[in-house]
């Protein structure tokens, strides 16, 4: 295994039966990988394959066929704890709709993932260290309610990258922001996956976001049907490639 590649995902189908009896195809023998340090962007339209790929990658949902691996280990080959175990040391996922935790302050629920693997040690540093990362430390003992939905997404990140997880898995993490939010939680991304040395795949319908990653993913009827890397441009120059790739890619 190449210690360069954080996630392999080698061949991985997905097909659901719907109410009338038929299958419908959502991955199709789809192979991907994401380096160490590496921000990789999913689009693609609506039912093209990027939620089911999140879920069977983080194990929420089962693959027809395929392997995938996590910093060299086949997730598929785990089970019942284990696999709780190892996506909690290694995988941090971050949801759409902040899945915080209302009766726990903005602290608390960062604190959870810590708590639940039994990492006591250092605690309140680590929680507050993170919280400065993404800039929320001023709001760390309110509650979500009494925060913004920036800042609640924000908190989500911290949750995530507080176990400093080898890859981060967000689907469509800005989709219930604006898009000055939406902007800043990307760069919350950037600075934490930089200072943690992790990697991240995020699922995303928005141009301006895929342009903070390095490298980008078009999906198309459940496969890869173009990629597309940064290199040496800006985020401008990057955002205008990836609306013009939409247009002749996403038809």
């Amino acid at each position: 295994m190449n210690k360069d590649i954080v996630l392999d995902v080698r061949g991985v189908s997905k097909t659901y039966e719907t109410n009338d009896g038929n299958n419908t195809i959502a991955i199709k023998n789809l192979d991907l990988i994401v380096r160490r340090n590496e921000m990789v962007a999913v689009m693609g339209r609506s039912g093209s394959g990027k939620s089911t790929l999140i879920n069977v990658i983080t194990g929420i949902m089962e693959a027809d066929q395929g392997q995938v691996y996590i910093d060299g280990e086949n997730v598929f080959d785990l089970s019942g704890e284990r696999v709780a175990s190892f996506r909690r040391k290694h995988v941090g996922i971050v949801f759409q709709n902040y899945n915080l935790i209302d009766s726990l302050t903005i602290d608390e629920n960062i604190r959870v993932p810590l708590i639940i693997d039994g990492k006591q040690d250092g605690i309140d540093e680590k929680v507050l260290h993170i919280a400065q990362i993404v800039g929320i430390s001023s709001i760390l003992y309110k509650y979500p309610y009494e925060v913004s939905g920036g800042q609640q997404q924000r908190a989500g990140i911290c949750r995530a990258l507080v176990n400093k997880s080898k890859i981060i898995f967000a689907d469509e993490p800005t989709g219930n922001l604006d898009a000055k939010s939406a902007d800043q939680v990307m760069n919350c991304f950037e600075d934490a996956c930089r200072e943690n040395e992790s990697s991240l795949l995020i699922v995303t319908h928005d141009a301006k976001v895929a342009s903070h990653c390095d490298r980008v993913i078009f999906l198309q009827n459940g496969c890869v049907a173009l990629e597309m890397e940064k290199k040496s441009k800006d985020i401008a120059d990057f955002y205008n490639s990836i609306l013009e790739t939409q247009k002749e890619v996403l038809v």
